[in-house]
């Protein structure tokens, strides 16, 4: 491909900013390509004067870096004619420099989980052994400490539910929300802990916001009913049952809840009806808030 005079003089500047930053690795990167673009196109005359001129003083800023003394001590330089092999030499330093910064990555990630692991193995530890409070800033420093952590406030949450921290866990998955609302594992736990606490109203909107956020799934709208049966409000679970099964007829959990609740509905007698018959439908109800239920 083509490269321009002034795009060779763009990536020389490039790499001069670079190096004024310390940032070794793109200073080696834009100078690689402005070599090859003096190497693959035909620049003449004074422009490729000005531009040799500039290659120069790049290379004087990078062997003036700390880091490129001390692995190239003697630097690297230019020579007129010698352009593939500058290039050859700057797309060497380059690949080893960014394969050396891609595994010391790796391995300050390996130990950041390590060290995560073991602050939430150790809470967990004082849950079991009752000591909540010990349990309680173990998370709280976890959370503070890899803070945007994908997961994490999730995990904390699951694991205070577990451990009989419930109160407590409901903080947390809800972050955890606000930072993920497709979060699976979030919604789960968020809704066993009101189950805990006895909070049925806001099981019943949990479950709710998980079908939102996660989609039409039969084991929430399953979920949703057998709470709205618990609240004895009959025609919720109906109309979550039929939902299920005009989905999937073959859901025996949601045909014991239409079977359940029909005779609240439609009287004696309406679940074991003959088959095809259609039964009368319900007397309208007052309007109550709800999510749709079309899978």
């Amino acid at each position: 491909m083509s490269v321009t005079a002034k795009e060779i003089r763009e990536d020389i500047a490039r790499a001069r900013a670079a190096c004024q930053k310390g940032d070794l690795l793109r200073c080696l990167g834009c100078l690689r390509d402005a070599v090859d673009g003096l190497v693959g196109n035909k620049v003449f005359g004074r422009e490729k004067f000005e531009i040799e001129a500039l290659i120069v003083e790049a290379l004087r800023d990078l062997n003036g870096l700390r880091t490129m003394q001390r692995v190239m001590p003697r630097g690297v330089h230019y020579v007129r004619g010698k352009e593939r092999e500058l290039h050859a030499k700057l797309s060497h330093l380059h690949a080893k420099l960014k394969e050396a910064i891609d595994r010391a990555r790796l391995e300050k990630l390996r130990k950041r989980m390590l060290d995560l692991d073991e602050s939430l193995l150790a809470a967990q530890v004082h849950l079991k052994k009752k000591e909540e409070m010990e349990a309680r800033k173990l998370f709280r420093r976890a959370a503070d400490q890899f803070a945007g952590q994908p997961g994490l406030l999730s995990d904390i949450g699951t694991r205070m539910l577990m451990g009989g921290l419930v109160q407590e866990a409901v903080e947390y998955l809800r972050k955890g929300l606000e930072e993920n609302s497709r979060d699976e594992r979030a919604h789960s736990s968020l809704i066993m802990c009101y189950e805990v606490l006895g909070q049925m109203d806001k099981v019943e909107e949990a479950i709710k916001n998980a079908i939102r956020m996660l989609g039409p799934r039969e084991d929430l709208y399953i979920r949703l009913g057998k709470v709205a049966l618990s609240r004895r409000n009959w025609s919720t679970v109906l109309n979550v049952a039929e939902a299920v099964l005009k989905k999937n007829p073959l859901n025996v959990e949601a045909r014991k809840l239409r079977n359940q609740v029909r005779p609240k509905i439609y009287g004696k007698g309406a679940a074991s009806g003959a088959a095809g018959a259609e039964a009368p439908k319900p007397a309208p109800a007052k309007p109550k808030k709800s999510i749709k239920l079309d899978m």
